[in-house]
């Protein structure tokens, strides 16, 4: 059936109605461009009038005729453009409960129906904001430090409204139109509204120009009106008090506030803890999704929620409505939490099936969808192949732009917005106007243009954009996963080197599998691997070139001799970019795990997946990487490293498959990665006994931050063993560790010498952990005999803080050296739940020292109580950390 409701095309005929002559004439005639062409056109005439009276020669009595007729349309058009909010005010009023679309659907196509859960099939009352609100509030004062004043503050639900932007420099709140400049009844300083003459003195003009828009950020959900009202009163109180702030550490610490109100659960538990309060019923949602399931639709949920905030709503939303409390899932063929849009439409993260009653995660491949389950995570691509729902086949109901919209778009999912503003006569008209610019987009979403863009116009985040460009099979490369390209790698990075000097070159690896044994880049140079794109390592030992060992470890890692060269590798590169849209890297190691299981490399050590040696401006980036035969990443002796939104997969029993290792480099940033190992998910490393010790390169200067890592065997984070160059400045915040070994471990022997220093973390969330810390110095892997027993390490200055953990057998086991003790660990606020077994000696300290602070349970008499104190982490950026990508294309 048709659409019965087509209520967004009428809009021209009711501004036809007030005092417009023609829709049209405005649509198209006074746009950006017809709004330019008033403005000129009135110097013009003047202009022209001037010359006429001067009784110019030239100026006649038809110029003045032509002028005549020029001026009289000039003020019609121009009393049409100034008109259009009156005849917007006599437009009728929208109803809340009507259906608006942008195009023709025939609803009996639609086979599937998805929905979001949040402000989609629970309605939340005024009072979540107050929720909200005073949480993060509360998280200021106690947490930051903020006056106790503040916890005076009230929520006001008539002071912000959707679609704003705070001025991180000047500190206004403010509404942009269409146009992108400020309204002028919109921008307030404070909870004061900016007259006109005041906003012009702080911007000189309203119209927002690019600089100036560097320095906005949006303020664009539900859930960010109480962040713009604390916002607000925050900046009102430093105002009020006369005291000197800078407006960008009161939009980092709310917004890090309000993060750590939905993150840490307390929104979720307050709501839970009175629903009435918070949900809204619909009597109507149980009759709609039933009549769906009746008629044989499919019905799916997917939400970043977790589940048992969604169970618990669902339960209060339809416990009045059906007998059995948990039977809303009965209605839904998939349930998907957490799923983390609108990355999910993006990522190649893998789905995982979520136990419930041990609120745990399962390891085992998710290759199909069952009703009695519940899935974390997943995402599109692999959706999509479970499902084999075909995208015009299903909609998609949401209330978020990129989140419920616009992403689902990239599946070809018809999307249906709730917005709730509808309630409103202006807004309404800017929301659907919204909505029919977004929907024009999604449109051009066709399968044309999406080949078109996937052969010519990828674009992607580098640190430096490519000049010339080249795809692999010019060079005769053959992607069936069986043909050998490794002559075909080699020989386009080397006819393509040349052109790297001017202006840097880029080689495309475009859908296929593209068997390849070990090649090299080049400087100045990205390998780009698009989507579906797999580069497969080759099995053939012959096409891994025998290398020297490394100088700083003195031989290979698993045997006393050299080293198969990486797969992808190259040394003293200046500009290197690994990076695609979640391209794959399969390093095919179940070759390589067997054999070195049975003892089959006695004197040569595996290849690595990627390996950087004394190279500079590095960036690995929107990768998958795949069943590494060993190391996955390993940058050593580089500075300036970037590695971000890459995903690393390996089976938790592989041997030494490490994730990313950063080994004596200089600047390194690690972000938003996903790590599942057989071994430590990160380990930084600095050389290996006196081969390290000689070389004498630290790992300083280095931030990993939003990693998720699952390793049941091994650590989140390792420093060491290797680590005898030094291991100093690293910087650690909002990690989560998964049915992980420890969190944090330090790994060093006698012999090694060396050094950790400087460490901090903070923001670690855990779940099912064996240990949470564990530090030994009793780690005795050496590479040679010949290390100097008196070679001491030196571990001090270990900050840890802000941290929860879940399931835990033995919150820490600290053994230091008996002469030589590890000394100023601090660790604060830091709460540990044990698993119902837990170890009988919860903490086993030997040879350290430091203090703690808000520690649950009690630490060991070494780190005894101290009063409330904070452990150290800095408030300085490392250099890398500043450094903003380009945008480029493929």
């Amino acid at each position: 059936m048709t659409s019965s409701r087509r209520l967004l095309l009428p809009l021209g005929a009711s501004l036809t109605r007030g005092r417009f002559s023609s829709y049209h004439q405005i649509r198209n005639g006074f746009g950006l461009r017809g709004l330019a062409t008033i403005t000129s056109t009135e110097p013009t005439l003047a202009n022209l009038a001037e010359k006429c009276a001067g009784a110019i020669p030239e100026c006649s009595s038809a110029d003045d005729d032509d002028i005549s007729k020029i001026r009289h349309e000039f003020e019609l058009a121009k009393q049409r453009f100034i008109n259009i909010p009156e005849a917007l005010s006599s437009m009728p009023k929208m109803n809340p409960q009507g259906i608006y679309v942008n195009k023709n659907l025939r609803l009996y196509n639609i086979q599937v129906y998805g929905f979001d859960y949040d402000y989609t099939l629970a309605h939340y009352s005024s009072d979540l904001q107050s929720l909200i609100y005073d949480l993060a509030k509360q998280h200021m004062v106690n947490e930051f430090r903020y006056p106790e004043s503040c916890m005076k503050f009230k929520y006001d639900p008539t002071f912000p409204i959707r679609g704003l932007y705070y001025d991180k420099q000047k500190g206004c709140l403010m509404k942009l139109d269409f146009f992108g400049s400020i309204e002028p009844d919109g921008c307030y300083f404070g909870r004061r509204k900016l007259s006109r003459k005041e906003l012009e003195n702080m911007y000189g003009t309203r119209h927002m120009g690019r600089e100036q828009a560097r320095v906005l950020v949006g303020l664009m959900d539900f859930f960010c009106f109480s962040e713009a009202c604390l916002i607000a009163d925050m900046v009102q109180y430093f105002v009020d008090a006369k005291l000197e702030f800078d407006a960008s550490y009161i939009y980092n610490d709310v917004n890090r506030a309000i993060q750590h109100v939905h993150r840490s659960g307390l929104v979720h538990r307050g709501i839970l803890a009175d629903p009435t309060r918070y949900l809204l019923k619909n009597g109507q949602l149980l009759r709609f999704l039933r009549s769906l399931k009746d008629k044989g639709k499919k019905l799916f949920l997917m939400t970043n929620s977790p589940y048992h905030f969604v169970d618990g709503g669902m339960r209060y939303l339809m416990e009045e409505s059906f007998g059995l409390r948990d039977s809303w899932r009965d209605l839904f063929d998939v349930v998907i939490a957490k799923a983390n849009k609108p990355e999910f439409y993006t990522s190649e993260h893998p789905f995982r099936c979520y136990d419930e009653g041990r609120d745990t995660l399962a390891f085992t491949k998710v290759d199909s969808f069952h009703p009695d389950k519940i899935y974390y995570h997943g995402c599109l691509k692999s959706f999509l192949q479970i499902t084999k729902w075909r995208g015009p086949e299903v909609i998609y109901f949401g209330d978020h732009l990129f989140s419920d919209l616009r992403g689902p778009s990239k599946a070809g999912w018809r999307t249906v917005a709730i917005i709730h503003e509808l309630e409103m006569t202006r807004t309404s008209f800017v929301i659907v106007v919204v909505l029919a610019i977004c929907s024009f987009q999604m449109m051009e979403s066709s399968p044309d243009l999406a080949n078109k863009v996937k052969a010519n116009n990828i674009q992607y985040d580098a640190i430096n954009c490519r000049k010339h460009s080249a795809i692999i099979t010019e060079f005769g490369a053959v992607g069936d996963g069986k043909t050998s390209n490794t002559k075909a790698f080699k020989e386009a990075i080397t006819k393509l080197a040349p052109k790297a000097a001017d202006g840097g070159v880029q080689l495309i690896v475009p859908p296929g599998k593209w068997l390849t044994g070990s090649f090299n880049l080049t400087s100045h140079f990205t390998l780009f691997i698009q989507k579906d794109a797999t580069i497969l390592a080759s099995q053939d030992e012959s096409e891994y070139p025998v290398v020297a060992p490394l100088p700083s470890y003195g031989q290979g890692r698993d045997a006393a001799g050299p080293t198969f060269a990486s797969l992808i590798s190259g040394t003293n590169l200046t500009d290197v970019v690994i990076t695609g849209n979640n391209g794959t890297i399969n390093g095919q190691g179940k070759y390589w795990w067997v054999k070195y299981r049975s003892g089959g490399f006695k004197n040569i050590t595996r290849p690595y997946t990627l390996e950087l040696v004394f190279s500079k401006d590095v960036q690995i980036s929107n990768i998958t990487i795949v069943d590494s035969p060993a190391w996955n990443i390993h940058p050593v002796y580089c500075t300036n490293v970037i590695v971000k939104g890459v995903t690393i997969l390996a089976p938790i029993d592989s041997p030494n498959t490490d994730g990313i290792n950063p080994d004596s480099c200089t600047n390194t940033l690690i972000e938003d990665c996903f790590v599942v190992s057989g071994d430590d998910c990160i380990a930084v490393k600095s050389g290996w006994d006196q081969f390290g010790i000689k070389v004498g390169m630290p790992t300083q200067q280095l931030s990993i931050r939003r990693l998720t890592c699952i390793s049941p065997d091994s650590a989140g984070i390792a420093l060491g063993s290797e680590m005898s160059g030094g291991i100093k400045d690293v910087r650690m915040e909002d990690i989560t560790l998964l049915q992980t070994q420890s969190a944090i471990r330090i790994k060093t022997a006698v012999g090694r010498g060396g050094y950790v220093k400087d460490i901090f973390a903070r923001r670690f969330t855990m779940k099912t952990m064996k240990y949470v810390f564990w530090m030994s110095g009793a780690y005795n892997q050496h590479p040679a005999s010949g290390f100097d027993p008196k070679a001491m390490p030196e571990i001090t200055n270990i900050n840890y803080r802000d941290m929860t953990a879940d399931n835990v057998t033995q919150p820490a086991r600290l053994d230091g050296f008996t002469n030589d003790p590890f000394t100023k660990i601090c660790m604060s606020n830091i709460n540990i739940v044990l698993a119902a077994e837990p170890k009988k000696l919860l903490w086993n300290c030997t040879a350290i020292s430091g203090v703690s602070s808000k520690v649950t349970p009690k630490p060991c008499s070494l780190l005894p109580e101290n009063a409330p104190v904070d452990c150290a982490f800095p408030v300085d950026k490392i250099p890398i950390e500043s450094v903003v990508l380009n945008k480029c294309s493929a």
